[in-house]
């Protein structure tokens, strides 16, 4: 080959393709084939078209196995002396170049039988320094164990530099696109393992894994070199394996891509070939498996025509992202079937085009996840807003304390039988004279007052860490579940609040709303009730039952809010508020042994307008059972309210005390003077009026006979 005129820096690299002697069958040392000219010189068996393969060539007359080996010859001159290099890769083969007489490269065992043959296809670069105009190269080459035989690929020739250039850039170019696949592959994969019920992005990390395995064995046989020590044999079989692995992996993806639209029997078909392969490549030696490759890659042909039919089916039916589908599929499709029909055509040594085409596919996928991805989240934006529009809706229903009291994230996880046993603080509150006033008022009327007044109300509870358990019409039974102090807080912030809740109604001419309000302190139950169609929260304790009792009790003292001694007690109420507070009577339910002590609970701010306005007015004394009548209501409401009310009953604390002391012990005559003197300096103090007219009943009309100073209650 004459290079003489051959400009390096300008043409750039040479392959050394063309016409070489070559000899067949036989192994020369570069020595004996130095002088060509002699006499001496070994007849060459002809000119060898370099690379090519020798099967079915004609040597004496006889075509030629794939199995042998041979020796080629080439002598090229070159321009000028200096630094140069080669490189080569002869794949499924034993070799060894030689420059003159040095030995350049070596790959595998070269043998003249299959005995002691060992076959390689790693790249190949060597690099030397001549003085001379030309040099001799010499190939030896030998196959024991490929179907096809002869050298399938050129010899690079060129500068030290242009050589070593290019195999770093080759190194590089297989590195990423492998390291490419193998990121996208891993990155499906886990797409799968996060949401299992989509099989796409497990058939399509597989393909993709497969194909980085299978590019490392490509090319400058990246993964060969890196386990030089690995047989080469078990690498080309892990390099027949991934190929024969991504076939099904690919199935796989298109299948569950577009359900319904893949055959079933022909995926059945496709894996079962794809594992009969797999088998022969696992079991077999390379004679038998490198020719059952032929059979794969027809079969692959096959499944490519078939994709292209159902690809042309999925675009016509205009399912989702189908033409992006389509564009990276033929692509694919193509690089498959070029490869296929290149290397089955012209088995020469070819850089593959298919992880070129897969990058394609990988784009289109990535495109078409992309989009579904952000469909997805558009439909989660909009499932997650109605969740949370359903949430707030379902929380209006089911208080979210309830929830969490019963360990409960949600409403979805609740069941029936669902409950907790603890100590909470029940408080009850109701409107005095509903029912009158309803009766002035028509249905939708009586909705919008009972929905106004308790749009005041409900925040109080919660902002004193409390939840609403039910509205009882024109009442609400709330649950405080940390500390007591926290109800009996909230009852007077009621009590201040239903003060301009009357003034606006005042102003508005309507009459001013009064109500009552009950809190006990016990253990209770908290859970669901009824059957699994149909559950409702409720609570269920004694502690209910008398929280209910207090508040109607409210009625009977003339007060606003009624308190038992477990509240006041637990609550540390006395200890903060102490003239704020005071003990009223001791009262036991019917069918009960152990008496319950009342507190009245006044706030500086409202007791003045509040408490007068929601108490019983002195003219009750003629009602010894503590019930008023229609005039001493309206007297309620019109009684002048004094600023000094608060004062006036701190300062007649003690003063009660005693006169309730002597209540309880029979003294009628000394309570009732106590009570009415009481009276007279605070006509609001409507407690001292009920004890007083209670005397005076018990004074004419004597005690009950087992008197033990503990009013009994015969309702609630």
């Amino acid at each position: 080959m004459d290079l003489r005129s051959w400009d390096f820096a300008r043409d750039g690299m040479v392959r050394l393709d063309g016409d070489w002697l070559w000899y067949w069958q036989k192994l020369l040392p570069p020595s004996e084939l130095k002088d060509r000219a002699t006499s001496t010189a070994p007849a060459p068996t002809g000119i060898y078209p370099f690379p090519h393969i020798w099967n079915d060539m004609i040597v004496d007359g006889k075509p030629l196995p794939a199995s042998g080996y041979a020796t080629f010859h080439l002598r090229v001159l070159l321009p000028q002396a200096g630094s140069y290099g080669v490189k080569l890769k002869f794949v499924n083969a034993a070799s060894a170049l030689w420059l003159d007489e040095r030995k350049l490269t070596e790959s595998g065992q070269l043998t003249t039988s299959p005995k002691g043959y060992q076959q390689h296809g790693m790249t190949q670069a060597a690099y030397f320094d001549t003085a001379q105009s030309q040099i001799d190269l010499t190939v030896h080459f030998a196959n024991f164990g490929f179907f096809r035989g002869g050298p399938r690929a050129g010899i690079w020739f060129g500068t030290a530099a242009q050589i070593q250039r290019q195999r770093e850039l080759a190194l590089l170019r297989e590195g990423a696109l492998a390291a490419a696949c193998f990121t996208i592959g891993v990155f499906q994969i886990l797409l799968f393992l996060l949401r299992r019920q989509e099989g796409a992005p497990l058939g399509l990390g597989l393909f993709c894994v497969g194909l980085a395995t299978w590019l490392t064995m490509q090319g400058e046989l990246f993964l060969t070199q890196i386990v030089s020590q690995v047989p080469y044999d078990w690498m080309r079989k892990l390099e027949y394996l991934a190929l024969a692995g991504m076939t099904p992996a690919f199935v796989h993806f298109f299948f569950h891509l577009y359900p319904g639209q893949l055959d079933k029997r022909v995926r059945g078909v496709a894996n079962a070939v794809f594992a009969t392969f797999g088998l022969v490549v696992l079991l077999t030696p390379s004679e038998i498996y490198t020719r059952a490759l032929l059979g794969m890659q027809g079969f692959m042909l096959g499944m490519v025509l078939y994709g292209i039919y159902v690809t042309v089916r999925v675009v016509q039916k205009g399912l989702s992202d189908a033409r992006l589908f389509a564009f990276g599929f033929v692509s694919l499709a193509m690089g498959v079937s070029y490869d296929i029909l290149r290397v089955t055509l012209q088995p020469l040594s070819i850089v593959p085009v298919t992880p070129f085409a897969v990058l394609l596919l990988i784009l289109a996928d990535a495109l078409i996840l992309a989009r579904k991805s952000a469909r997805a989240y558009a439909t989660i934006e909009l499932q997650a807003q109605a969740l949370e529009r359903l949430s707030r809706a379902y929380y209006r229903f089911v208080p979210q304390a309830f929830l969490h009291l019963l360990g409960k994230r949600d409403i979805t996880t609740v069941e029936l039988g669902d409950q907790i046993q603890r100590t909470m603080t029940v408080l009850f509150a109701d409107v005095r004279g509903f029912t009158s006033l309803s009766e002035q008022m028509s249905p939708e009327e009586n909705f919008t007052f009972i929905n106004r007044l308790l749009r005041h109300l409900g925040p109080l509870i919660r902002a004193h860490k409390g939840f609403i358990d039910k509205y009882l019409g024109d009442g609400i039974m709330a649950l405080f579940p940390d500390h007591p102090g926290d109800a009996l807080r909230a009852a007077c912030a009621m009590r201040q609040t239903l003060r301009r809740f009357n003034a606006s109604r005042v102003s508005a001419g309507q009459d001013p709303i009064r109500i009552g309000i009950g809190i006990h302190t016990g253990t209770l139950m908290l859970g669901t009730v009824g059957e699994p169609e149909r559950m409702d929260g409720t609570v269920i304790a004694d502690a209910v039952n008398t929280a209910a009792r207090l508040e109607s009790l409210t009625k009977r003292y003339g007060v606003t809010i009624l308190a038992s001694a477990d509240a006041i007690e637990k609550s540390g109420f006395a200890e903060q508020h102490p003239l704020h507070i005071r003990l009223i009577g001791k009262v036991r339910a019917k069918g009960k042994t152990a008496a319950v002590e009342l507190y009245e609970v006044f706030d500086e701010e409202a007791v003045a307008a509040s408490d007068s306005r929601t108490s019983t007015p002195p003219s009750m004394r003629s009602f010894p059972s503590g019930t008023s009548s229609p005039e001493a209501e309206s007297a309620q409401d019109s009684a002048a309210h004094s600023a000094d009310t608060l004062r006036l009953k701190q300062e007649s604390r003690s003063q009660f005390a005693t006169g309730l002391q002597r209540f309880q012990q029979g003294r009628f005559a000394e309570a009732e003077k106590i009570f009415t003197e009481i009276v007279s300096l605070n006509p609001d103090d409507h407690p001292a009026a009920y004890y007083a007219a209670r005397c005076a009943h018990f004074a004419q009309h004597g005690a009950p006979a087992d008197w033990d100073g503990i009013e009994a209650l015969t309702e609630k």
